[in-house]
């Protein structure tokens, strides 16, 4: 069959396809459009190896009907299975308008993506692959190619992870007519050493953990833990070599790779299955506290405190004790001054960020101000100053409680839609499944007439339960939209409070001045002074 010899042909009666968009060892992939929907799918056709064999043909419908009951949002479902008249196996899946994870890497190679997205990734397939285990369902050919990246209702990576299952069924078709065609089953770049010793027997779910680590080294790292010149080089180099911690391939000031998330990555990588972690929540409970940290980092607003002090004509030894906020991603690494003792660091090791230092001179600033109150040295507005900055950072915490709750709210539809539309897919592919076996004896017959209309009768209440999901997701969308803008104002006047306040303590400061409250100036100098050296991270 020639590629894309398939456009304009019309799968099951209602899906045309359209355009092909992919091919490989598994079949094709094409757009097709449902007749009576409106909406657009995408349809697998598989190779013509499985037709044969109505051992495997009986075996893969099973795994299809399994596989269509995944329900997770970081998975592509499956909307329909059937078999074509001219006896090619199809899936109908939904249709991801958006790159691969291997589209995006490349987009930024020999770079790497931030940290923040690049772990946000690889949590989104950590869930995904744990969801699938728990069914007892394998992927075996988790790779970049099968990751693709959507949008969820706030413009964030939404992560769909194609062929769940899929790679069992082929394994189990006869791979001699795929191999005759050039095709490699897998990808060696991915593959774990038992896959790459050619052991199916040893191939279970620590195989998936093998591919989740290969990847996430690759997200982190900006390159494969292995590169060779040969394909068995590289199947080698996965049984035998030990990978280079990914820190070791950063350019110099590069934003770092959290210890702990770079040593369970290399412990996924590990040559024996049972070295590896047990599970894919192993890695999410690494992850996940990293990526609470980067996300409530961003919504903090470093100020460049050297324009600011600069615009009122502060004190000449102000202006070196300046923040520099040269950096767009929030995520800067500080260089520590020979005059400060050591550089504050996290439980594991981990570099703090800039936004540590700007919220420790914003806290100082403030303790000092409560402590001038408290001895009556307080300058003129000190009272108002700290009062308005209370209440804006109470403002702020309030809107940033009601974005989290929206988000949960938003979550908590998608899960009770999903588990609607599971149940309706479901039902189609049993419907389809039995159609198929049908068509094995018949063409036509009454029955075939009856289970045609119960499955159009059956995309008609999907399509209902679509429109009421996108209806109430736009719904979310707005109004979490119009509270992030309403907190990243309410952050921004907070910056601009404790500035102000900042400004006030040193244009104020009394005369002659304490030791004590002398020696808390120096602090919030030297902080201030620790943030004019970030270093790029």
């Amino acid at each position: 069959m020639a590629k894309g010899s398939l456009i304009g042909h019309i799968f099951a009666g209602r899906f045309e396809l359209v355009e092909l968009v992919g091919s490989g060892g598994m079949g094709e992939v094409y757009v097709a459009e449902h007749a009576a929907l409106g909406r657009r799918f995408a349809i697998k056709v598989l190779h013509e190896a499985v037709e044969s064999d109505p051992v495997l043909v009986e075996r893969f419908r099973r795994e299809a009907q399994a596989t269509s009951r995944l329900n997770h949002p970081n998975i592509v479902v499956i909307n329909d299975f059937g078999r074509a008249k001219s006896g090619q196996f199809y899936l109908v899946m939904e249709y991801i308008d958006g790159p691969s994870l291997q589209d995006v890497i490349l987009e930024v190679a020999p770079g790497r993506m931030p940290m923040l997205r690049g772990l946000s990734i690889l949590a989104q397939i950590c869930r995904a692959v744990g969801a699938a285990h728990k069914l007892g369902v394998v992927h075996r050919d988790l790779k970049p190619e099968n990751t693709l990246l959507a949008r969820d209702a706030v413009g964030n990576d939404l992560v769909k992870i194609l062929d769940f299952g899929l790679a069992k069924m082929m394994a189990e078709a006869d791979m001699t007519a795929l191999t005759k065609q050039g095709d490699i089953f897998g990808t060696p770049a991915y593959m774990s050493p038992e896959q790459a010793r050619g052991d199916p027997d040893a191939v279970d779910h620590h195989t998936d953990i093998y591919s989740l680590g290969v990847m996430g080294y690759e997200l982190v790292a900006g390159r494969l833990p292995f590169i060779a010149k040969s394909i068995p080089k590289l199947l080698i180099a996965h049984q035998r070599d030990t990978p280079a911690p990914p820190s070791t391939h950063l350019d110099p000031g590069a934003e770092p790779i959290p210890s702990d998330v770079e040593r369970v990555i290399l412990a996924c990588l590990r040559k024996r299955s049972q070295d590896r972690p047990h599970a894919a929540a192993d890695l999410l409970k690494v992850i996940e506290p990293h990526l609470m940290a980067m996300r409530k980092a961003q919504t903090k607003i470093v100020p460049n405190l050297l324009a600011a002090l600069a615009a009122d004509d502060v004190a000449d030894d102000w202006d070196e004790s300046t923040v520099s906020a040269d950096d767009s991603d929030g995520h800067v690494t500080i260089a520590m001054p020979s005059h400060v003792a050591a550089l504050p660091e996290s439980a594991d090791g981990e570099v703090v960020r800039k936004e540590w230092y700007w919220s420790q001179v914003v806290k100082l600033s403030k303790e000092l101000g409560a402590y001038l109150l408290q001895m009556r040295l307080d300058p003129p507005q000190l009272r108002e100053t700290l009062g308005s900055l209370a209440q804006i950072e109470e403002s702020a915490d309030r809107l940033q409680t009601e974005i989290v709750v929206a988000e949960e709210r938003l979550k908590e539809l998608d899960g009770v839609m999903r588990e609607s539309m599971v149940r309706v897919r479901s039902a189609v592919v049993d419907l389809s499944m039995e159609r198929s076996r049908l068509m094995e004896h018949t063409v036509d017959s009454p029955q075939s007439v009856d289970l045609d209309f119960q499955i159009a009768t059956l995309e008609a209440r999907l399509e209902e339960i679509f429109r009421h999901k996108d209806g109430k997701e736009a719904d979310f969308e707005k109004a979490i939209r119009a509270r992030e803008e309403r907190h990243h104002h309410m952050r921004e006047q907070q910056s601009d409070a404790e500035v102000s306040l900042i400004h006030l303590l040193d244009r104020q400061r009394p005369d002659p001045c304490p030791a004590d409250i002398r020696q808390h100036y120096q602090r919030i100098e030297e902080m201030l002074r620790v943030l004019q050296k970030p270093v790029q991270g």
